[in-house]
């Protein structure tokens, strides 16, 4: 059999592996931290027959309870079967399965029609076609409309991603027996109305997703298994894609994206079929890869399929390959460098012929496990994660400078000895330090979902300096950690201003000055002296002020204005002219609010007594539009007069005038001046006449 016969008797399936964006880790282990898996926990398909060969897995909730779910492809007939997960590592299959194109060796999946549920995309290698299966969302699957679709000859691998950039996932299958990759841009409703040719090298059998050239857009790597070669589809953002390659000789038959030497660049991993090896391309972040320094690592006989994962929690990508050839799976932990060493306990015994492997949680212990489908056992095996690196140190992670009272972020990472994260830490932790006055967490117990990291809020220290805060495992003392923060004496750069919108001329109102440092903080040590001015000069103000420490960095003061429109009140410290800060508020004219007595005689010169506000620069008062007389001096709440004189009987506004307006006040009322009635008389008169008084009688002899 030729090397592109047994290529394609061992098709195989990448889908979309982006790496983890971590940071750069300059760190090179000799012996990277230790995994542990279980032995294989396999799933039985269906009898052993010609017709039934498990070739294929894809990953993900079908049935939407939280738990992986397989999708397994058949290659030697027309079908899929969907295994819903227990999340014990344990599969049960459901219902009948479900026809597809004929030999079906890919899998992958994606919301195509973005109805919020699972959707799978089939490569049928015979038919020369994709099936996409629309999920219900409860396990079972249908056919969509427009399927199958047919692509180049001979399809071995598919892709999904967002290839134009138009939110919709667009395929991308690898057709080994025309040498493309069909480009198939989605549309509404899960269609994929275009397909595109893209020439690659002779025989791609794998293909995968990455960003491998920093512009954002995503591109493809693909691998040539006829031609030993690498391809680079870099994309243009729309669906376009420029290709180059290069050689990679061994026969690569699988590849994964994954990050092998801790930079934020992304690298590949090739498993070459013919050597029984894989070998590390280190990319430059340009689209360009080199060879890593080290050599490729041996795995078992006729390698052909390669996932990447972080087992142990180091942040370097590691690999599990299917060694079809050797009935095994090989693990291979990365260090910081490129290189690769062999896991403890690896190769692990899988079933008969393994075909294809992948990664997922299948137990919610936030540890990556493996999935294997073998071929001629028609089974799929699970292998879980059970390293248990114990804590040895708590590294926690905050800002390194903050103003006194403001609050903070703390994050506390449970670390094992090599470095990496414990996701199963659960043991409790509390803090102390943080200096006087610290608002410090209380005792927290971490739990499965933190996966050995937690976030705290709401931290705040107010003693200067440096400060260090300490986390403490409450039962082992030993496992501890600290972290120092500089706590930055607040220093005032502005006074910011509260006063009320609006004031009556003359109104006595209250107002706020703060003093705030440059991020708009309260500057709660401020004992500076403030003093004022206003655009209205005849406001009363504040004289001199001093902060107290009691104050905080705020003080409330009273002032007056008199000047009716829009007034500022400005607060300057005293001998620092930079900090400063003002207030505008809107004067409103005079107002009266009471006359008394509301009454008078109409002669005039009732002493009257107007009350109000504003009053103080009260000019002119007049009764009817006849001008009274001011006595004394007006303040800002009243002023004294004396109605004019010899007014008609009347009622009448009375108006003061003021530097800044008139104030009106109705129903002052001039009272008729009353005539005294003449004294009443006693007698009748005779002789007199004129009504006179009657003479005294003269006494006659």
């Amino acid at each position: 059999m030729g090397a592109s016969q047994s290529a394609r008797g061992i098709r195989v399936l990448m889908v979309v592996m982006v790496a983890l964006c971590l940071a750069p880790d300059t760190r090179v282990r000799a012996t990277p931290p230790p995994v542990v898996f279980t032995p294989a926990i396999t799933t039985t398909l269906g009898p052993i027959v010609p017709t039934n060969m498990a070739t294929a897995i894809a990953t993900g909730d079908f049935d939407g309870d939280g738990k992986v779910d397989l999708a397994v492809t058949n290659g030697a007939s027309t079908t899929i079967r969907i295994l819903l997960g227990g999340g014990n590592g344990a599969f049960t299959t459901i219902g009948p399965i479900i026809p597809v194109g004929n030999s079906p060796v890919a899998i992958a999946t994606g919301d195509f029609d973005k109805d919020g549920k699972t959707d799978l995309v089939v490569v049928n290698n015979l038919s020369n076609s994709i099936t996409i299966l629309r999920g219900a969302g409860n396990g079972s699957f249908s056919e969509a409309a427009g399927s199958p679709i047919p692509v180049g000859t001979g399809p071995d691998g598919v892709a999904v991603g967002d290839f134009n950039g138009d939110g919709i996932l667009d395929l991308a299958v690898a057709n080994f027996g025309s040498s493309t990759v069909s480009i198939l841009i989605g549309g509404v409703n899960g269609s994929f109305p275009t397909s595109t040719p893209v020439s690659v090298g002779s025989g791609p059998a794998a293909i995968v997703t990455g960003y491998f050239n920093g512009d954002q857009m995503q591109d493809l790597a693909v691998a040539n298994f006829s031609s030993n070669s690498v391809s680079i589809l870099t994309g243009n953002g729309n669906g376009g894609f420029s290709v180059t390659s290069q050689t990679v000789t061994g026969g690569p038959i699988s590849l994964v994206v994954g990050k092998f030497d801790g930079n934020a660049t992304q690298d590949l991993a090739v498993a070459l079929q013919s050597n029984g090896t894989v070998t590390i391309l280190l990319g430059a972040g340009d689209g360009t890869f080199a060879p890593a320094p080290a050599p490729p690592a041996t795995v078992g006989t006729n390698p052909v399929s390669v996932a990447a994962e972080d087992f142990n929690g180091d942040g370097i990508s590691d690999l599990v390959v299917a060694n079809s050839g050797s009935d095994n799976v090989s693990v291979l932990l990365g260090n910081s460098n490129g290189s690769l060493t062999t896991a403890s306990g690896s190769p692990f015994a899988s079933g008969a012929h393994p075909r294809f492997v992948t990664t997922a949680d299948l137990i919610g212990n936030g540890k990556p496990a493996f999935i294997v489908a073998n071929d001629t056992s028609n089974t799929v095996s699970a292998y879980l994660n059970q390293s248990a690196l114990a804590a040895t140190t708590l590294a926690l992670t905050t800002v390194a400078s903050v103003a006194p009272g403001l609050p903070f972020a703390l994050t506390v990472t449970a670390r094992d000895v090599f470095g990496s994260v414990v996701t199963g830490y659960q043991g409790t932790v509390q803090f102390s330090g943080g200096g006087a006055g610290a608002v410090m967490p209380g005792p927290y117990t971490f739990t499965n979902a933190d996966h050995g990291v937690h976030t705290f809020s709401g931290v705040s220290l107010t003693a200067l300096g440096n400060q260090t805060i300490t986390a403490t495992d409450t039962i082992t003392g030993t496992i501890t950690g600290s972290a120092t923060v500089y706590v930055v004496p607040q220093v005032a750069t502005q006074l910011s201003l509260a006063a009320p919108v609006s004031s009556q001329a003359g109104a006595t109102f209250s107002f706020t000055v703060t003093a705030r440092d440059g991020g708009g903080r309260t500057v709660t040590g401020y004992t500076g002296t403030v003093q004022f001015a206003s655009s209205d000069p005849q406001a009363t103000l504040p004289s001199l002020s001093t902060f107290t420490a009691a104050d905080l960095g705020v003080h409330t003061f009273t002032g007056t204005l008199r000047s009716a429109g829009s007034r500022t009140i400005t607060a300057t410290a005293l001998g620092t002219p930079t900090i400063t800060g003002s207030a505008t508020v809107g004067v409103t004219g005079p107002s009266i609010t009471t006359l008394s007595p509301t009454t008078g005689p109409a002669a005039g010169g009732t002493l009257v007594t107007i009350t109000g506000t504003g009053l103080l620069n009260a000019t002119s008062v007049t009764f009817g539009g006849v001008q009274a007389t001011i006595v004394g001096t007006p303040t800002d709440t009243t002023v004294i007069c004396r109605s004019p004189l010899n007014q008609p009987p009347s009622t009448v506004n009375v108006v003061v005038t003021t530097s800044s307006g008139t104030a009106t006040r109705p129903g002052y009322i001039f009272l008729p001046v009353t005539v005294p009635a003449p004294p009443s008389r006693s007698g009748t008169g005779g002789g007199n006449g004129g009504g006179g008084p009657a003479p005294s009688p003269t006494s006659r002899t």
